[in-house]
């Protein structure tokens, strides 16, 4: 999908959460969701393999560590990461989300339902 794709997501999802349990400093959520969101993308790139080790589900140790630090950038975070790796589960290539130790995609639905990314 395309970075602005996971970037209406995350912010959906954490102003939908922002709204239900009254978290401080929306603003500054909807950034770190938005970041957040394309943080696998950047991490992969720069790896130089695309839907990577950015995309494992072991960065939610260092994003959950981060709630400690601050409330809102650390739920923003695991969002906007969460989001992400759940719209490429949906997409026709699956996401690989446990990739150090098993590099099979995750995969949602059947062929015909999946979502092709670059289409309307």
């Amino acid at each position: 999908m395309r970075s602005y794709t996971h970037i209406a997501g995350a912010i959906l999802l954490f102003v939908t959460l922002a709204y239900f349990t009254n978290l401080d400093h929306v603003i500054i959520g909807i950034f770190f969701a938005s970041w957040g969101s394309v943080f696998p993308d950047i991490i992969d790139r720069l790896s130089g393999k695309h839907r990577g080790i950015g995309h494992s589900i072991f960065w939610l140790i260092p994003f959950a560590l981060m709630c400690f630090w601050n409330l809102t950038v650390g739920v923003a975070m695991l969002l906007g990461f969460i989001s992400h790796v759940f719209l490429d589960i949906l997409t026709m290539y699956g996401c690989p989300v446990l990739y150090p130790l098993w590099k099979t995609d995750f995969v949602c639905f059947g062929k015909k339902r999946r979502i092709k990314t670059g289409t309307n």
